[in-house]
């Protein structure tokens, strides 16, 4: 009995106000079966963008990033599922990479990791305003294979199997470029900081007293240092310049935030 069979592919994404980005993403995507947008409730023109290019539109309240993406997965109807990112692109190695897959991909294989090459201006980055460039589960299966957990989400199948050979890795990368201009990156390095300094007191709590500024700057100069010194970014040109600045911003201002949350000493 042949193993090997033709099977179709779905690419799921999720949105909110992407619409600088979806038009690339969903044009690079044009070539699968079936393309599906979960939305959770754009006020620009991302819906326009995704009819625009054939997608199904479904809308539903934002809840979590995992529970869009895996109510995104739960729509699929082809054989495998794509997840893509608003500001990723699949060139064309990639897409003949998966087309291989959907051709001559055993049954036990259930998914595949896939690297996201992070880019600004046009460069590729290692990191990216703490995104790293890094494998992850991109494409699965779409079946309800049931574990020993008892999972019948294709992700969550997929990502909990252990035995044999099931997950693959693909060669080709996933090109994502989240921010484009100066303005994208310094917007989004203001609002990575402030979900830092809540994260850190999230899991440590507010400190007995607030941050010096000794500490302050102990801090941002660990992080010039990794930038400057280590990684040579100040070297690399402007692109480097500016996401050396971006992380040294955010490291600043994260321990500014979490130094306002101490009452101020009344004269």
């Amino acid at each position: 009995m042949n193993q090997y069979k033709s099977q179709t592919l779905s690419v799921v994404v999720v949105t909110l106000n992407n619409q600088d980005s979806l038009a690339n993403c969903l044009a690079s995507a044009k070539w699968a079966d079936e393309i599906i947008v979960l939305d959770a409730g754009s006020s620009d023109n991302t819906l326009k963008i995704a009819r625009h290019h054939k997608a199904t539109v479904v809308y539903t309240p934002f809840k979590s990033s995992q529970q869009q993406q895996q109510e995104a997965v739960a729509l699929a109807s082809c054989h495998w599922i794509l997840l893509l990112e608003p500001t990723d692109v699949v060139d064309e190695m990639l897409r003949h990479e998966i087309d291989g897959i959907l051709l001559n991909t055993p049954d036990h294989i259930d998914g595949f990791t896939v690297q996201r090459e992070l880019r600004f201006m046009g460069k590729a980055m290692p990191i990216l305003l703490g995104n790293a460039s890094k494998h992850a589960l991109r494409l699965v299966k779409n079946s309800p294979v049931k574990n020993a957990a008892g999972l019948s989400s294709p992700i969550e199948a997929a990502e909990k199997c252990t035995t044999g050979n099931t997950i693959g890795k693909l060669d080709r990368k996933i090109i994502s470029s989240p921010y484009n201009t100066l303005d994208q990156l310094f917007e989004a390095a203001l609002s990575f900081s402030t979900r830092q300094a809540f994260d850190y007191l999230r899991k440590k709590g507010l400190p007995k007293k607030p941050p010096g500024w000794f500490t302050l700057m102990k801090k941002t100069k660990a992080v010039s240092w990794r930038n400057f010194i280590c990684k040579g970014m100040a070297f690399k040109g402007t692109p480097f310049l500016a996401v050396a600045m971006a992380d040294i911003l955010i490291e600043y201002l994260t321990w500014v935030k979490v130094r306002a949350l101490f009452p101020q000493k009344q004269n």
